[in-house]
């Protein structure tokens, strides 16, 4: 995860060992789910999550209005 944080393929802005966290909870719950597609949708929110940032950066939930 660090490596890809460095490399810029992963979002920079929360720490690595956050970040793989995130994907083992994730993808925890691929198991009780009933088909191939829901895996496959599953993954790729996750992997979605991932990515760096292409938005201006808000900072708290200001972004949410709250």
């Amino acid at each position: 995860m660090a490596e890809g944080v460095q490399a810029g393929q992963v979002r920079g802005d929360v720490i690595p060992d956050e970040l793989a966290g995130y994907c083992l909870h994730a993808l925890a719950g691929a198991g009780a789910l009933t088909s191939m597609a829901a895996v496959r949708r599953l993954v790729s929110v996750t992997l979605a999550g991932l990515r760096p940032q292409s938005w201006p950066r808000y900072r708290g939930w200001a972004l949410f209005g709250a």
